[in-house]
């Protein structure tokens, strides 16, 4: 005998409300991967697949667990590609995805070198395929039981031309920036230098496509007690001195040093640019090379030529 309960509320069957879809705000890392289709393929095979080989060869890098990180594609519009959305199942993230992308790091070099181990790929030059190769996928490559209803799309062998492509790929951070955003900063910059110099510095600074700082003529304190006064200063914690020929005796080198050490004591960076020659007046390269110390510190580049 079946019994069949009623709504405490006196509802019927036709409260209900259909195709209702709920959702849940949360915070996660997440990394969008944008690739060509490159061949005459099917693109939900072909994305499927490039998809699972990416999804594996994170979680291969990382030693993760399947539970951990989860994927899915985005079409684009007006285009006959998709994106690929990769993010980490735990709230606020663990740290791996933003680690994939650290430029200081080798992680992207391993991500595309278990890529290729994953595709049962052995060697590209000349190209060689390992023992277990496959046909189109199996439970040595791509497939898996959380893929189960995927598995008639994927193919390794289709998404194998642009595998390879990437084999020399670096990665490099870029940062925009908008051409009224970096103009009125570069100008407010400018305002409060105190020699040309400076002003010299920042147009090197846009040329090499480095961060612009976030502050001129930053005044480092302890305690509310003047330690010492940067050129630049970029947040979180980073001092910039451009030292000209005014730092050339001996006494303020030795003074500078003192400040400049209390405020590394104390766990945030300074950056020296050594122009104490006065050489830079007839050698522009010294500028140059000067600034080019930045990129030790900054490894995003700014596209200001594209703004």
């Amino acid at each position: 005998m079946c019994h069949i309960e009623s709504c405490p509320k006196g509802g019927s069957e036709r409260h209900l409300q259909k195709d209702f879809w709920l959702f849940i705000d949360g915070n996660h890392d997440v990394v969008v991967f944008d690739f060509p289709l490159i061949g005459d393929f099917d693109p939900t095979s072909y994305y499927t697949t490039l998809k699972e080989a990416i999804i594996q060869s994170i979680m291969l890098t990382y030693n993760l667990e399947e539970s951990e990180i989860s994927s899915f594609l985005n079409p684009v519009p007006g285009k006959n590609e998709q994106s690929i959305v990769i993010f980490e199942t735990e709230e606020g993230g663990t740290g791996v995805l933003k680690s994939l992308l650290n430029t200081s790091l080798d992680r992207f070099d391993k991500f595309i070198e278990n890529l290729f181990r994953i595709l049962h790929v052995k060697s590209l030059e000349p190209y060689e395929e390992t023992m277990d190769a496959c046909i189109t996928a199996c439970y040595n490559c791509l497939l898996r039981f959380r893929n189960q209803f995927e598995h008639n799309l994927l193919n390794r062998k289709i998404i194998l031309p642009l595998i390879k492509l990437l084999n020399k790929s670096k990665l490099k951070g870029i940062s925009e920036v908008s051409e009224l955003d970096l103009r009125e900063k570069l100008k407010n910059l400018k305002e409060k230098c105190d020699s040309e110099l400076e002003k010299m510095v920042l147009d090197e600074i846009t040329k090499q496509k480095i961060r612009l700082p976030d502050e001129a003529q930053k005044l480092y304190t302890e305690n509310d007690v003047p330690i010492s006064k940067a050129d630049f200063f970029y947040n979180p914690d980073t001092y910039l001195f451009v030292d000209g020929p005014p730092h050339t005796p001996e006494n303020v080198q030795r003074e500078d040093k003192a400040k400049r050490d209390k405020i590394e004591s104390y766990g945030h960076t300074v950056i020296e640019l050594d122009f104490k020659d006065g050489k830079y007046h007839e050698d522009s390269s010294i500028i140059t090379q000067e600034v080019s110390k930045l990129r030790d510190f900054f490894d995003d580049i700014i596209d200001y030529d594209s703004q």
